[in-house]
C-alpha cells in the first residue's frame, strides 16, 4: 500500500513541483462495519495513517488527520457521520471535515 502511494506521490511532484502537497488521513469505519469485515478494521486504518504520516514527513509533505474529527471515544465512526452502511458519510460528516480543514490549516 504504503509503496504504491509513495510512487504516485513521486510522479505528482515530479509533474508539479510547486504544489503544496496534503496527504489526508483514511477514514474510519462504523464498529459494525469492521465487525462485519475485518478489511475495514480501524485498527488497520490507523496503522495505515501512521505510515502515511511518516511518509508526508520523508516526503516534505503535510498530513492532515482528518479521521480524528469523525471518531467517537472508541476509535469507530461516530454515529453522527454514519450514512448508515458504517462506510459511507452523512453531510454532517462533510461539515465535521471542513471545520477541520479550516481550523488546522496548513501553514502559508
Amino acid at each position: 500500500f504504503i509503496e504504491g502511494y509513495e510512487k504516485l506521490l513521486d510522479a505528482m511532484a515530479e509533474q508539479s513541483p510547486d504544489t503544496t502537497f496534503i496527504i489526508q488521513s483514511i477514514l474510519p469505519v462504523s464498529a459494525a462495519k469492521e465487525q462485519e469485515d475485518n478489511r475495514y478494521a480501524n485498527e488497520k486504518i490507523d496503522r495505515y495513517n501512521g505510515l502515511l504520516e511518516q511518509l508526508a514527513e520523508e516526503k516534505g509533505m503535510y498530513y492532515l488527520n482528518t479521521a480524528e474529527a469523525l471518531k467517537n471515544a472508541d476509535g469507530a465512526l461516530d454515529a453522527r457521520y454514519d450514512r448508515g452502511d458504517g462506510l459511507h458519510f452523512s453531510n454532517a460528516a462533510s461539515d465535521a471535515i471542513i471545520d477541520y480543514f479550516m481550523t488546522h490549516a496548513v501553514p502559508g
